[in-house]
């Protein structure tokens, strides 16, 4: 019996591959183009927003982490929402006594927004005052 060997093409990576942000002929371990966008606000309402990609590339949630800081005054519960343009994806509740905090982190989300739209994570509405809110969303691009 003969037993053939396929071989598989050599694929490298360019520069010009990487910069646009898509897996296609790049030899990677992680997720093509991966980013974190970060947004931290003092009584106000952090946003961080991942731009909308060219025709064609969807932004894919993969982690996000948000957390709240109160100190002289409670933080009453507040919603945060991960928005495909203006859809909502997902929210979370978060709340902080006074002299306390809270926060939600989840990695390991596969949650694709739409083509050609900015994904973000943002409160809802603003902190109160004297409270530090941050918000981290994670992920990458496909087409």
């Amino acid at each position: 019996m003969l037993v053939s060997q396929n071989t598989i093409p050599a694929v490298t990576s360019t520069a010009g591959i990487l910069a646009a942000q898509s897996g296609v002929d790049a030899e990677l371990v992680n997720f093509p183009g991966e980013w974190v966008i970060t947004a931290i606000a003092t009584a106000g309402t952090p946003s961080a927003v991942k731009a909308a990609g060219i025709a064609g590339v969807r932004h894919i949630c993969t982690g996000i982490s948000v957390k709240l800081g109160a100190a002289a005054t409670a933080q009453p519960a507040i919603q945060v929402n991960l928005l495909d343009g203006a859809t909502i994806l997902a929210s979370w509740v978060l709340a902080a006594p006074v002299n306390s905090g809270d926060q939600v982190s989840l990695s390991g989300l596969n949650i694709p927004g739409s083509a050609a739209t900015s994904m973000t994570l943002q409160f809802a509405s603003a902190c109160a005052a004297a409270v530090i809110a941050a918000v981290n969303l994670i992920g990458y691009d496909a087409q």
